[in-house]
């Protein structure tokens, strides 16, 4: 009897265990495809900003002139930035302290979301008042300069973008340009391809190419801080 007894007491126990472990396999998988769904759609709007700001970035230097539509336009895709730049970090964070992650070069810091504030506020310094959004208004050489040291830093942005992430491409800047003027929506959504959705959708938490991406954008953009910090 006694011997029966802890037979059925060791069985309680195991399908105690296992049930415990399906939960709990459960949960994490649950929890992994919560953040792979808000990943997946924070990094396409980070990538998506980062690249239309470029592209029109471009287009102010290249003709020394900017609207305040386009700096609006710009300011827009630079609190983007802010926004979704910071959510991208956060996540690495929570995700890379729950996995064994010593072999990756990542670091724990504010870039590039820091920098994307400081853009904004001169961006804000460049807006016109009371000015129509479509007059042009020249830029001087000092802005020109800035706008290029921006457009600068944007380009390793979009470097650690197309360089990691399946399904990003950033036309050419001729290409571009009159579409850009005409119909900024239609080329904003062609950023981020189809590609991109049916490689990362519900498994881009695993997936360390994300992780890479920030990584790089840290790193390469380390040399600018301290000319950023002097200028804007």
């Amino acid at each position: 009897m006694k011997k029966r007894v802890m037979i059925s007491s060791f069985l309680i126990l195991l399908i105690a265990a296992v049930a415990f472990g399906y939960l709990q396999y459960r949960e994490n998988n649950q929890y992994e495809s919560y953040l792979s769904e808000v990943l997946v759609n924070d990094v396409a709007f980070l990538s998506r900003d980062i690249m239309m700001a470029d592209l029109m970035l471009d287009n102010v230097a290249s003709e020394e002139t900017v609207t305040a539509e386009e700096l609006a336009a710009i300011k827009e895709n630079y609190l983007g930035i802010h926004e979704h730049g910071n959510a991208v970090v956060r996540l690495a964070d929570m995700w890379l302290d729950s996995v064994d992650n010593a072999d990756l070069s990542y670091q724990n810091n504010p870039f590039p979301t820091y920098m994307s504030y400081n853009f904004v506020r001169y961006i804000e310094e460049l807006e016109p008042e009371n000015a129509s959004e479509d007059s042009a208004i020249s830029l001087t050489e000092e802005e020109i300069e800035n706008i290029e040291l921006m457009k600068s830093v944007n380009d390793i942005w979009v470097k650690a973008v197309t360089d990691n992430l399946e399904g990003t491409t950033l036309p050419t800047s001729d290409a571009a340009r009159e579409e850009l003027q005409n119909e900024p929506r239609s080329i904003r959504m062609r950023l981020v391809t189809d590609k991109y959705w049916d490689t990362y959708v519900g498994s881009m938490v695993n997936d360390e190419d994300w992780v890479d991406m920030v990584e790089q954008m840290q790193r390469e953009t380390e040399d600018y801080e301290t000319e950023v910090e002097n200028i804007f």
